[in-house]
């Protein structure tokens, strides 16, 4: 079974945003980690957006290190209850952003558990999306002088 960390970090609402993914064995050895720079957006696209490219990764590793299971961990309770159903998607882009996610998960022939854990337990993943953000803005400052 995967263990599948993600944050989304947006400086702004809309903002500059990152994402952060980190993908563990179920004894916490890192298979995979993952920082992407978004673009601009509000923090729960970078959200949405995090929880997508996590799948991209996980369709990157050795199919023999992925046993049809997938635990997914994110600080994001509306990801999370929307994701589960347990909340209704009223926007409709976030309603894409879950249609997206459902078939890739079809695609990957995945189980899937979404799980909230606070912040603190989020902290990698975090991590990984300020970095993004911060050699982005590097860039940007570079590019602009």
């Amino acid at each position: 079974m995967l263990k599948v960390y993600t944050d989304g970090a947006s400086r702004g609402n809309p903002g500059l945003s990152g994402a952060g993914v980190l993908i563990t064995d179920e004894d916490g050895n890192v298979i995979r980690q993952h920082s992407e720079f978004l673009g601009v957006m509000t923090n729960n696209a970078a959200e949405y957006s995090a929880l997508l490219k996590s799948l991209d990764v996980i369709g990157s590793i050795d199919k023999e290190l992925v046993s049809g299971r997938a635990e997914f961990f994110s600080d994001s309770e509306l990801m999370v209850m929307q994701i589960t159903g347990r909340y209704k998607v009223k926007d409709p882009g976030i309603s894409e952003f879950v249609k997206a996610f459902r078939k890739k998960m079809r695609s990957l022939k995945l189980e899937f558990v979404m799980n909230h854990i606070p912040r603190s337990a989020n902290s990698a993943a975090d991590k990984l999306a300020n970095e993004a953000i911060d050699k982005r803005e590097v860039q940007q400052t570079l590019e602009f002088k």
